[in-house]
């Protein structure tokens, strides 16, 4: 998830916020990437925050006036009472000699109905400036504002859970969906009339119409794409498509047919290069199925290139956060060709998500297991030699000193 101080990034999804807004709002970059609704929209759109201003203005009312007055009246005679009997004494003690002294009290009791009722009606006459968020959702940042397609704003609380993602991908597929039955999707020329449509490319720059379904059974116009073999007839239209696929940022790669079956699994059951290089740098989550697929690749430099894919673990991020037996996940795992090829990567991964644990824990549970599966990098495998070393010397030296060598 990433949040950014500047609005003119035009490349990426993000969160888009304004130094001044956070401090108007009262908030904070952190706050923000908890909120529900910037949260489940950061990663699929552009996505800022706005501050609005508001003027809050009290009423007016005749009876506060006179309560005010009546109060402050009776307050102000207590205090010219109390005034003149002090500054009487004072006189006649010879401690106050002017004669203009009698009349202090009396303007000190006066002023206080009349400042009262001054603050009163400042109170009502100039307004308590007050600021509000809203976050907005759309296609891409341009000049300090969101341009194209505006499809959702909502008011910002730092504990919301409105679904601004949910509703982005439901206004955005009644769009494409009113541009798609105008065109064929089952060939690489209607799906590449698609992608030149008006507004397609005024609306969907960043791809996300692959993400859509297109059927009642959860098909999406990128895994109908995948389904179709490239050929002498449609090569050149279905290498049009790759093309803009390059510059598309937001199509979801990680999406499966009405079948269960993967894009992954399309691309390597094809043994499809331009694909393959299309994906090479987005994380896929590991599945078995792509074992299966994988051992049916004939061409090996394709199984390679398969194989440096970058990949994710969720049974392993699972038992990580949640608890469990690693041994066993990974003694599952070590079966898999793409587990064995992401293992360096993998078991530096492990180690710093764990690296706020307690040492004694990760020396004495995580490390072994990590060493049994060769995922133990040489220099901690260095570093605990020679933490054991220190400490072997230590306890000899301790049982030197028992026994009376060292006074």
């Amino acid at each position: 998830m990433r949040i950014y101080s500047q609005y003119n990034c035009q490349s990426f999804q993000a969160l888009h916020v304004n130094p001044k807004t956070l401090k108007r709002l009262g908030t904070t970059k952190e706050a923000l990437l908890k909120n529900a609704s910037i949260k489940d929209c950061i990663d699929r759109a552009e996505v800022t925050l706005k501050s609005k201003r508001h003027y809050d203005f009290k009423e007016f009312y005749r009876e506060d006036i006179e309560a005010i007055s009546t109060l402050t009246g009776l307050a102000g005679g207590l205090v010219g009472a109390a005034g003149t009997l002090i500054v009487g004494l004072l006189r006649a003690l010879s401690l106050v000699k002017t004669d203009a002294a009698l009349w202090w009290p009396f303007a000190a009791g006066c002023s206080i109905p009349v400042l009262s009722i001054a603050s009163y009606l400042i109170s009502r006459i100039v307004p308590r400036i007050r600021y509000t968020g809203e976050i907005q959702a759309g296609d891409r940042i341009e000049n300090n504002k969101l341009a194209g397609r505006v499809t959702k704003q909502h008011e910002f609380y730092e504990k919301d859970n409105y679904k601004l993602a949910e509703e982005l991908m439901k206004k955005g597929n009644n769009d494409f969906r009113m541009v798609m039955t105008k065109y064929t999707i089952d060939t690489p020329k209607g799906i590449l009339s698609i992608l030149n449509d008006d507004k397609i490319k005024e609306n969907f720059t960043n791809g996300d119409c692959f993400n859509y379904k297109i059927n009642e059974q959860g098909d999406t116009l990128l895994t109908r794409f995948f389904d179709i073999i490239p050929d002498a007839d449609n090569q050149n239209e279905y290498n049009q498509i790759l093309d803009k696929m390059k510059n598309m940022k937001g199509i979801i790669y990680n999406q499966k047919d009405s079948f269960g079956i993967s894009v992954l699994e399309k691309i390597l059951n094809a043994e499809n290069f331009a694909a393959l290089e299309l994906v090479k740098d987005y994380k896929f989550p590991y599945s078995e199925e792509l074992d299966d697929a994988c051992s049916n690749i004939a061409d090996k430099n394709f199984k390679n290139k398969a194989l440096n894919l970058n990949f994710s673990f969720p049974q392993i991020e699972n038992v990580l956060s949640e608890g469990g037996y690693l041994d066993k996940v990974l003694q599952k795992l070590s079966a898999s060709p793409f587990f064995n090829a992401n293992k360096d990567k993998l078991s530096k991964e492990i180690l710093v998500y764990t690296d706020n644990w307690n040492k004694s824990y990760r020396s004495e549970f995580l490390f072994p297991v990590l060493l049994k599966h060769g995922m133990l990098p040489n220099e901690v495998i260095d570093a605990r030699i020679e933490e054991l070393k220190n400490v072997e010397t230590e306890q000899r030296l301790r049982e030197a000193s028992n026994y009376g060598f060292y006074s």
